[in-house]
C-alpha cells in the first residue's frame, strides 16, 4: 500500500464513521486551533470549536448522535475522552481536562453534560450526564460521577478558596450529588454531601487548589 493509499483507507474509515478525516483536523488550526498529531485524535463531525483550545496526541471527541459545542482556550490532555452519543455536551472557556485522564459521556437524548469555564478535570475521572460542573470546579481523581452539580466559583488559581468552584477529589462514586460554592468532599469509595467542608480547611488562602 502506497501512502497516498494509505491516507485515502484513513479518511474512508474516519468518513464512514462519522470523523473528520486527519486534513481536516489539521484545517482547525485556521481558528487558532492546535491539533498536535492528526493522526491520533479523533473527532466527531458533529463537534463544534471554538479557537485557541490544544488537542494533545490520543484524544477522542466523538459520538455521531449527539452534539458537542466547545469555546475557546480549552486544554485537552492525552486521554481526554468525550462522548455524545446522544444529549449534548457543552464546553466553555479555558479548561483543563484529562491530564491523567478524563471521560465526559452523555448516552440519552434530551440530556445535557454542561462544563463552564475555567475547571479542571483528571485524575481517571469519569462524568455521565446529565451533570452542571460550573465555572471553577474540579474533579481529581478516579471518580465516577453521575449525575452531579457543582457550582460555580472561582478558579483553582482564586486566593480565597472559600470563593472557588465545588470540589470533588478521591476515588469512588459520586452519584447526585449537589454541591455549593467553596465546599469540597474528598471521597474514598463513596462521596456524601455530609462530608462536604469548605476548602479553606485543606488549604490555606492564596494556594491554588492541589498546589498547597
Amino acid at each position: 500500500m502506497t501512502s497516498k493509499e494509505l491516507l485515502a483507507h484513513i479518511d474512508r474509515l474516519r468518513r464512514d464513521r462519522g470523523l473528520l478525516t486527519p486534513a481536516e483536523l489539521a484545517a482547525l488550526c485556521d481558528r487558532d486551533n492546535v491539533v498536535l498529531d492528526p493522526f491520533s485524535v479523533l473527532v466527531s463531525r458533529n463537534a463544534r470549536f471554538g479557537s485557541g483550545n490544544l488537542l494533545e496526541p490520543a484524544v477522542a471527541i466523538v459520538g455521531s448522535g449527539g452534539e458537542i459545542e466547545i469555546g475557546d482556550g480549552n486544554t485537552f490532555f492525552t486521554g481526554a475522552r468525550i462522548d455524545a452519543s446522544a444529549g449534548g455536551i457543552k464546553i466553555g472557556d479555558g479548561n483543563r481536562l484529562g491530564e491523567g485522564g478524563l471521560t465526559l459521556r452523555v448516552s440519552s437524548a434530551a440530556t445535557e453534560l454542561i462544563v463552564g469555564d475555567g475547571g479542571r478535570y483528571q485524575g481517571g475521572a469519569t462524568v455521565q450526564g446529565p451533570a452542571d460542573l460550573g465555572s471553577g470546579s474540579q474533579i481529581l481523581g478516579n471518580i465516577l460521577a453521575q449525575g452531579v452539580t457543582l457550582a460555580a466559583g472561582g478558579s483553582f488559581l482564586e486566593p480565597n478558596p472559600d470563593k472557588r468552584g465545588a470540589v470533588l477529589k478521591g476515588f469512588g462514586v459520586a452519584r447526585g450529588i449537589s454541591l455549593g460554592q467553596g465546599r469540597v468532599i474528598a471521597g474514598s469509595g463513596t462521596f456524601s454531601e455530609a462530608d462536604a467542608v469548605w476548602q479553606s480547611s485543606n488549604h490555606p488562602p492564596g494556594a491554588p487548589f492541589g498546589r498547597a
